[in-house]
C-alpha cells in the first residue's frame, strides 16, 4: 500500500502529471490511498478508479467528478476503506450522475469515514450497508444515497434526502446516532434495530411500519399504518397512529424504563404487551405527555413481571380493553396521577390493577355513560374511582379502594324461588 499525493500542478486522475512522481494510484493491486498537500492543485475524476481511501487533509483546492466517473473504494489485503473529510477549505463539484463514492464492493471490511467537522457531503455515496459504518465525528449526507439500510457501529450519521425502496432502516450499535430527514411523500418502511439512537422526520409511512431502536425521536404532521416501540420514544408533530404497540423486539438490552412522549399524535389502538426476543423483563412507560387513544389494550407475558405506568402523565382512553388469557396480569399505576376510561371498560380474565406506591391511591375515572358490563375479575387495590362512575367488579377482592363494589354471590339482590 502507498500513499499517493496530488501535484502541484494537479489534473485528471488519468495523467501521470498529476501525481507526485508521475506515479498513479494503481489499479492492479487496489491498495494505494489519495492524499494532499496545502499546495496540491485540481483533481479531476475522469473515469472509474479504485483506491483504498481518501484523505482531505490540508487540501484547498477542487475536486471535480466529470459525468459518471467515480472512485471505488476497495477493501484488498488489510486496507480499510476510508474517507477523511479533513477541516474544510476545499471545494467538491459532482458532475457525476452516478459517479462519485463507490462502496458497493466494500463487504467485509468496515467503512471508516472521518468527519469531524461535520462537513455536508453532497456526492454521490453508493452504500450497500451490508458492512458496518464506522464514523469518527458525524458524516452528513445530503442525498444521492440510493442504498438506505444503515448498519452503524460507531458515530452519527446524517441523512437528508428520499430512500431507495420505499424503505429506511438498519441496524444502530450502543451510542451510535442516525439522523433520517426523508424527503419522500409517502415510504412504506422505517425499521431501526438495536441500542443506539434513531431521529427521523417524515411524512407518511403507509402499507408498513415504523420500528423503533433504544431511543427515537419521530416528526410528522402525516400518517403512520404501525408504531412498534422498542425503546423509549419522543413524538413531534400531529401524526395520525392507526397502531401503537409496545415491544421487546431487536434490543441487544432490553429496555425497563421507557420514556413515552406521544405529544399530540393521535392514536387508534394502543397496545401496552411484551415480546420475548430479547428477554422478559418487568416494564415500566414512563408517560411524558398525557397518552391519549381511541382504545387501550393491557397484555403482558404470563412471567411473574409487573407492567407499569409512571410518571407525572396518565392516559385517556375510550374504551380499557385488558383481554389476554394466558394467565394472571399485573398492572401498576402511577400513584396520585389520573387515568380516565370514557365510554368502555372490558376486562374478560383475571388482571391485578394496584398503586405504584402501597397505601398512596392511585386514580381510575370512569365516564359517566361507561359500558362496564365485562368485567371478569380484577384483583385492585389502592385504586380510587371517586371521580367518576363507580367500578363493579363480579369476582376478585378491592383493597383500600374507593367507588369499586365486588358484587359476589354474597352481595347480589338474593331473590327466592319455588322450584
Amino acid at each position: 500500500m502507498a500513499i499517493i499525493i496530488v501535484s502541484n500542478a494537479g489534473g485528471l486522475f488519468s495523467s501521470a502529471a498529476t501525481w507526485v512522481g508521475g506515479i498513479m494510484p494503481s489499479q492492479g493491486t487496489q491498495q494505494d490511498t489519495i492524499a494532499f498537500t496545502a499546495t496540491s492543485g485540481p483533481l479531476i475524476v475522469d473515469g472509474l478508479y479504485y483506491i483504498a481511501g481518501i484523505n482531505y487533509t490540508n487540501w484547498t483546492n477542487t475536486l471535480t467528478f466529470n459525468l459518471g466517473c467515480l472512485l471505488g473504494f476497495d477493501e484488498q489485503l488489510v486496507n480499510t476503506p476510508f474517507i477523511n473529510m479533513g477541516t474544510g477549505g476545499y471545494t467538491i463539484i459532482d458532475n457525476s450522475v452516478g459517479g462519485g463514492y463507490d462502496f458497493s464492493t466494500v463487504t467485509t471490511r468496515p467503512i471508516i469515514l472521518t468527519n469531524n467537522s461535520a462537513i455536508p457531503s453532497s456526492v454521490y455515496f453508493n452504500y450497500t450497508g451490508t458492512t458496518a459504518l464506522q464514523i469518527t465525528g458525524h458524516w452528513i449526507q445530503n442525498g444521492n444515497c440510493p442504498n438506505t439500510y444503515f448498519v452503524i457501529t460507531t458515530g452519527t450519521f446524517t441523512y437528508n434526502g428520499t430512500v431507495s425502496g420505499g424503505s429506511f432502516s438498519g441496524t444502530l450499535s450502543s451510542g451510535t446516532i442516525l439522523n433520517g430527514n426523508i424527503t419522500d411523500p409517502t415510504i412504506t418502511n422505517i425499521s431501526l434495530y438495536g441500542d443506539g439512537t434513531l431521529n427521523t422526520t417524515f411524512n407518511d409511512v403507509n402499507g408498513g411500519g415504523i420500528t423503533t431502536p433504544a431511543q427515537a425521536t419521530l416528526t410528522s404532521n402525516g400518517s403512520i399504518d404501525f408504531l412498534y416501540i422498542n425503546g423509549s420514544v419522543t413524538i413531534i408533530g400531529t401524526p395520525n397512529i392507526s397502531s401503537a404497540e409496545i415491544q421487546d423486539n431487536g434490543l441487544l438490552t432490553p429496555v425497563a424504563i421507557r420514556n413515552i412522549n406521544t405529544g399530540s399524535s393521535i392514536i387508534s389502538d394502543f397496545f401496552f404487551t411484551q415480546n420475548t426476543s430479547s428477554g422478559i423483563i418487568s416494564t415500566s412507560l414512563n408517560l411524558l405527555s398525557l397518552l391519549v387513544c381511541n382504545k387501550l389494550y393491557l397484555r403482558c407475558s404470563d412471567f411473574g413481571f409487573v407492567n407499569k405506568f409512571v410518571g407525572a402523565f396518565g392516559f385517556v382512553c375510550n374504551e380499557l380493553i385488558m383481554d389476554d388469557t394466558g394467565g394472571i396480569r399485573a398492572y401498576e399505576f402511577q400513584s396520585g396521577v389520573e387515568y380516565k376510561v370514557n365510554t368502555s371498560i372490558k376486562i374478560d380474565a383475571p388482571f391485578i390493577i394496584r398503586s405504584t406506591t402501597p397505601g398512596v391511591k392511585t386514580k381510575i375515572t370512569l365516564g359517566p355513560t361507561i359500558n362496564q358490563n365485562t368485567i371478569a375479575y380484577l384483583t385492585a387495590t389502592d385504586i380510587d374511582c371517586s371521580l367518576g362512575r363507580r367500578m363493579n367488579n363480579f369476582y376478585g377482592t378491592a383493597t383500600n379502594c374507593d367507588n369499586i363494589r365486588v358484587w359476589n354471590d354474597n352481595t347480589l339482590p338474593q331473590v327466592p324461588s319455588t322450584f
